[in-house]
Formats: C-alpha cells, structure tokens, sequence
C-alpha cells in the first residue's frame, strides 16, 4: 500500500518517542473500546462508509479495526526499532 502522508501528519519532533508511543496506545485502546461495546455490529455504523486507498469502502467497525491494528503496526515497529538503536 503506497501512501503519501499529508503534511500534518510529518514528524516534528515536539514530542518523545515515549510520548507518541503512549498516544498510540491510547487511541488504540479507545478504537478497541469502541467496537467491544458494540458487539456484533450493533448500532448504525454499518450505513457509515468510508473509502480507504487500494482498500475500497469500509463500514465505521471495520474502519476502527483497521486504526487499532494499523496502530498496533506501529507501536511495534516504534519498539523494534529502539531496541535496534537504543
């Protein structure tokens, strides 16, 4: 998946690693608390589409599925790569 990040999406480096991994996480969470309150598709999110690069459209539950791994993705990659330059 090619994607070019918009410009406010660019590291400034106003925050730690520390800092930005522990956001993450958070936002990670808040997106799993999300759809465990919400069991089995409940609720109106299903009419809610989205459309994501190379993807297609995605309903709201699939949508915060994809944020929680995708920053699960990241996370892990931030954590590999301070124990290879730390």
């Amino acid at each position: 998946l090619k994607w070019e990040r918009p410009e406010h999406m660019a590291p400034t480096g106003e925050k730690s690693l520390s800092q930005i991994r522990q956001l993450m996480q958070e936002q990670r969470q808040h997106c799993l608390e999300l759809l465990s309150r919400m069991e089995s598709g409940e609720g109106t999110f299903h009419r809610i589409r989205l459309s994501v690069a190379d993807i297609g459209k995605i309903d709201m539950y699939q949508w915060l599925y994809f944020l929680a791994q995708h920053a699960r993705r990241h996370i892990l990659q931030m954590e590999r790569n301070e124990r290879e330059w730390v």
